[in-house]
């Protein structure tokens, strides 16, 4: 082999090795020739060092090398990546794509899917001069920016009527990621009502309203509707504060039964029973039972009325015993002795007066019955003639 012919040999065996540059001439002549190819050969022979797993001539990335998602929300987005040499590339791979989505080598560079988490993601993809993923290749950094999609509410609070003191539950349901809540009564924000549930337990005529909640998130904000609250006051019983006592008595007696109610609000009514059965009388409170007889015995029980609502009190027993009659005076060196049938407890006075119709009488003794019978003592028997009469107190 001469000298001559050694630059077109080597030009030669170059083409072999580098089947994606040929740009050498084929037809050289003078004595330039083997410098022209020498160089060519050196150049050629650099861009392929150079290019090892690259495409050779790259241009790089030629669509966007930002793309931005929605959070749940399908996405899909194509890649280019072309060379001067190879064109476009033929496959596709990538690394550090949002959760949720893939690269699909055999539909031409689409990436899609439905991100699953919010963020900003650098992905690498690289482009390859073969289908199979295979050949020279080129490496560009694709930014995939995920945000939240703004929330959908899909269950909105309903109004509610409650009495002063009950309990009242708003609650909104909402789907989307990262969500917060704020509720209001009337337009404006409530203290640390910060949940998709507002309790309000007690509650208080001035929890009276419209409420609405504000879902929010990075996507966005949203109000639900507004549902009111209709808070009742409360309507309240009478109370009683004193109930009426039980006496026993003697017939003929006059008997008061006091009972008095209060209520928020108002005067209470009354009424008596006895037995089960009305009581003419009563008014203010307090039964007043004159010239009492035996058939008026019985359980008394006040009632009290107002708002609508009544409360009946305990039932106090009258019982009726018979007249108070006295036996024959007895004389002894203390005086005269008066023995009248009593009830234990009930206050006994002898009373003198020198005429049964006078105004006014002396009183002589003043005992408490400890049993069924009490004894007065008039120990003056220097008076004249007198009259003598047994008081009961109560």
């Amino acid at each position: 082999m001469n000298a001559r012919k050694l630059p077109s040999l080597m030009a030669a065996l170059f083409l072999q090795f580098a089947p994606l540059l040929r740009t050498v001439e084929p037809a050289m002549t003078g004595v330039l020739q083997p410098v022209f190819v020498l160089l060519r050969w050196f150049s050629a022979a650099s861009a392929v060092a150079g290019g090892a797993h690259a495409l050779s001539g790259a241009t790089g990335l030629v669509t966007s090398a930002a793309v931005r998602g929605t959070n749940g929300v399908s996405m899909s987005y194509r890649v280019q990546i072309t060379s001067d040499v190879h064109g476009t590339a033929k496959s596709y791979s990538a690394m550090g794509l949002p959760p949720g989505v893939v690269v699909s080598s055999s539909t031409g560079g689409i990436i899609s899917g439905s991100p699953s988490s919010p963020g900003t993601f650098s992905a690498q993809v690289t482009g390859w001069e073969f289908s199979n993923r295979t050949g020279d290749s080129y490496t560009a950094t694709v930014t995939f920016t995920v945000v939240d999609g703004p929330p959908v509410i899909s269950v909105q609070p309903l109004p509610q009527t409650v009495n002063e003191g009950g309990v009242a539950t708003f609650s909104v349901t909402a789907t989307g990621s990262a969500l917060t809540y704020r509720w209001l009564r009337d337009g404006l924000e409530l203290a640390g009502a910060t949940s998709s549930t507002l309790t309000l337990n007690p509650v208080k005529l001035g929890d009276a309203g419209l409420y609405q909640v504000r879902v929010q998130n990075s996507g966005g904000s949203i109000f639900s509707s507004q549902a009111r609250l209709t808070v009742n006051p409360v309507v309240a019983a009478p109370v009683f504060v004193t109930l009426p006592d039980g006496k026993t008595v003697h017939r003929g007696e006059s008997v008061a039964l006091v009972a008095v109610a209060t209520v928020e609000g108002g005067t209470p009514a009354y009424a008596w029973t006895r037995d089960g059965a009305p009581v003419s009388g009563g008014d203010g409170g307090t039964l007043v039972l004159n010239d009492i007889a035996a058939t008026q015995a019985g359980a008394y029980r006040a009632i009290a009325t107002a708002n609508g609502l009544s409360t009946t009190s305990a039932p106090a027993a009258v019982v009726v015993m018979g007249d108070i009659r006295l036996d024959p005076p007895a004389l002894s060196e203390s005086g005269l002795f008066l023995r009248a049938n009593a009830i234990p407890g009930r206050r006994y006075l002898l009373e003198r007066a020198a005429d049964p119709a006078a105004a006014t009488w002396t009183t002589v003794t003043d005992l408490v019955s400890t049993g069924a019978t009490v004894d007065l003592l008039e120990s003056n028997t220097a008076n004249p003639a007198a009259f003598y009469r047994v008081r009961v107190e109560p």
